[in-house]
């Protein structure tokens, strides 16, 4: 399993400069049953972007989005989505209006008889 953390400082043309965060994982295994969820706050920014991408190899394992305002609202960004068996990992855009906390979920619970190993690219650009 290999996982990459890394926040940074961008600068896009125009010369604005941004704050990132950048998540790869290549091989996350998701047991049979199971639910990964990794919270992260969105704080710089009244507006901000989630790009992903995300696989498993059997197609068995979903990804979602949630969004919990600091207003109090719950929003589903991305319901739960599965990969395609064809190996074509899906990908996508969510805009993030306002700041709070994001709860990325991968998720096995459809499973019960074997794990699934996820592969995941994740970028959260702050506008």
């Amino acid at each position: 399993m290999s996982e990459t953390f890394e926040s940074a400082s961008d600068v896009i043309g125009g010369g604005v400069t941004l704050d990132a965060l950048h998540y790869k994982s290549t091989g996350i295994a998701l047991k049979s049953g199971r639910e990964i969820r990794v919270p992260i706050v969105v704080d710089k920014s009244p507006i901000s972007v989630l790009h992903y991408s995300f696989n498993t190899a059997n197609a068995n394992a979903s990804f979602r989005v949630y969004f919990f305002s600091d207003a109090g609202r719950r929003q589903i960004l991305l319901p739960a989505t599965y990969p395609p068996n064809d190996g074509v990992p899906v990908r996508g855009a969510v805009a993030v209006h306002g700041c709070g906390r994001l709860e990325l979920a991968w998720d096995n619970g459809t499973t019960w008889l074997g794990r699934s190993n996820t592969l995941s690219y994740l970028s959260l650009i702050h506008i």
